[in-house]
This record gives structure tokens, C-alpha cells and sequence, in this order.
């Protein structure tokens, strides 16, 4: 649901404003948080979880732009530099709190300690950040908006399930045909809109294209490590949660570092 709705909502945060966005999305974090720890069934469970995404969406999508607003270009290196270190100490963070919480007081609690923050991250948001600039006189791009996240949607859920269905069954066919299709008529469409979602021209800038490369293809060999490892250490290894929290901090305690 986040990587369907990124470059949404970072659209729409330069056409209705980051700020009213951003701020929107810690109240949508906040409430579905809450919808998840109340949560009496999986399928309640996941349906919230996705509400979740849709506000970290909204959070992932305007928090870069907004620091880099806010800084001038000699020091917008250090401010988006801090910004990732603060979301490294988060991923530190949370997997040591969240085995605590799990093992101290139930599941639930890894939610419920979500809420005031959103709470006051919603208020905050619209007593300190700019308002900044608003493009509502542009149209927005509906229809390549649509495309992607049905590309990307049914991309990842073929990656994330082939193994299991297997790769050449129907399901899975016809899945990885959806997201070829939409995603080459994303393409298409955004190459011909006046306002596109995603100015496709920017990666025809080489360091533009080479800075997102690299990004990928760190983060493919980073997070599958940190995907899986937990999975291994609690099933395999049958450790308790708050032990696998722990076992797992030193990565990205490493990474606020560097």
C-alpha cells in the first residue's frame, strides 16, 4: 500500500499543500492505530493495517520535501542526513520496544504506543510547518495515479506470492500480465499528460537516475536481510520476541551512525 500511494501523495502534497498532507496523515496513523489494536479478527486486523500505510504514505511522501523547503541547499545535506538518522534510530528502536511491549503487556500495545504520537505530531504539524507552495490551478494526473498503484500493487503481490502459487501458474500469469500492462501504459500516459504524476524526464539526469539505482538495489540487499532474520530467529531459532527485538537492533544502529 505505501510504495502504490508514494508518489500520490507527494503529489498531491505539491498541488494541495505538504503541510495539510503531512499533518493529515499522523491523525490517519493515529486512528487506524488504534483500529489495529482493538482489532478482534485478522481480516479487521489487516484491512487496518492498510489504513496505517495510507497515513505513513502521506508521512513517507511529504517529510523529505518539507526538510527540503525549509533548508537552504548548503545545509539541506546535513538536514535530510539527521532526518535519516532519526528513522534509523526509529527502526532501532522499535523492534527491541515492540518485543518488550509484545512479551509485557500483548501485541496490541505495539499499536496503542503509536497514538499520542500521531496525535501530537497531527497538532504540531499544523501550529509549526510552513504552508508553503500550491499548485491547485494543475490538474491531477487520475489516471496515471490508478496505473501505477495497480502496477506496483500487483507487482509486489506476484513477488511477494509466486513461490507459494508458483511462478507459472494462471494466477500467477495473469497477475504479473496486470502489472506489465499498467505499468507500461503508466508510462505511456505520463509521457503524454500536461501534468504528470511523475515527470518520467527526470531520470534522463544520470546522477538522478544512478542516486536511485544505487538506492534500490542497497536497500534490496539491507531489508531482506532484515525482512527475513526475525522470521528466523523466532520459528527456527524459537527465540522470544523481545529477545529477537534486541538480536536485530545492532543493524540499524550501525546505519544512525554512519
Amino acid at each position: 500500500t505505501i510504495s502504490s500511494l508514494l508518489p500520490i501523495f507527494g503529489r498531491a502534497g505539491d498541488m494541495y499543500g505538504q503541510r495539510h498532507v503531512y499533518s493529515i496523515g499522523f491523525l490517519i496513523f493515529a486512528l487506524s492505530s488504534a483500529a489495529c489494536g482493538y482489532a478482534s479478527q485478522i481480516y479487521v486486523l489487516i484491512f487496518s493495517r492498510i489504513l496505517q500505510a495510507i497515513g505513513a504514505a502521506m508521512l513517507m511522501a511529504n517529510g523529505p520535501a518539507i526538510v527540503a523547503r525549509a533548508f537552504p541547499p548548503g545545509e539541506r545535506g546535513r538536514a535530510l542526513g539527521g532526518v535519516g538518522t532519526m528513522v534509523a534510530m526509529g527502526s532501532m528502536v522499535g523492534p527491541s520496544l515492540g518485543g518488550l511491549l509484545t512479551s509485557a503487556l500483548g501485541w496490541e500495545y505495539i499499536f496503542f504506543v503509536n497514538i499520542p504520537i500521531g496525535v501530537v505530531g497531527f497538532f504540531l504539524g499544523y501550529a509549526i510547518l510552513p504552508e508553503g507552495e500550491k499548485r491547485r490551478d494543475e490538474l491531477f494526473d487520475w489516471k496515471g495515479a490508478a496505473l501505477f498503484a495497480v502496477g506496483i500493487g500487483s507487482l509486489l503481490l506476484l513477488l511477494s506470492h509466486g513461490e507459494d502459487w508458483g511462478w507459472a501458474t494462471p494466477r500467477s500469469l495473469g497477475i504479473g500480465l496486470v502489472a506489465f500492462c499498467s505499468l507500461g501504459l503508466f508510462v505511456r500516459v505520463e509521457n503524454r499528460v500536461e501534468y504528470p504524476m511523475l515527470d518520467l524526464r527526470l531520470f534522463r539526469n544520470w546522477p538522478f537516475l544512478a542516486g536511485n539505482l544505487s538506492g534500490l538495489f542497497s536497500f534490496m540487499a539491507m531489508f531482506s536481510n532484515t525482512i527475513l532474520l526475525p522470521f528466523y530467529l523466532s520459528e527456527v531459532r524459537n527465540l522470544t520476541p523481545g529477545q529477537v527485538g534486541l538480536l536485530i537492533t545492532p543493524f540499524p544502529l550501525i546505519m544512525a551512525v554512519v
